[in-house]
């Protein structure tokens, strides 16, 4: 079984956007033997569920997701994500 506190690395590399710490929580769980699934439904997906709450009740802003989102990914995927946004 593996140990507990990888999820929690998982989880705050995503709050905290940081893409190295992230990748390298990636790899030390799948060196334990953690399998995909559980890497995202106990550590991933908590983290994203709290940048989601951070969103809704703004301390993290529209401007800074997208800025991050724009040097990770560069601007076409601003432009696709902000028109996913916008969609009714």
């Amino acid at each position: 079984m593996p140990n507990e506190s990888i999820f929690g690395r998982l989880s705050a590399a995503i709050i905290a956007g940081d893409k190295d710490k992230l990748l390298v929580a990636i790899e030390d769980a799948l060196r334990e033997g953690v399998t995909l699934t559980d890497i995202i439904d106990r550590g991933l997906s908590s983290g994203m569920k709290e940048v989601g709450e951070r969103f809704v009740h703004l301390i993290y802003s529209m401007a800074t997701l997208c800025l991050e989102l724009w040097e990770e990914a560069g601007p076409r995927w601003v432009a696709v994500a902000l028109s996913c946004l916008c969609v009714k």
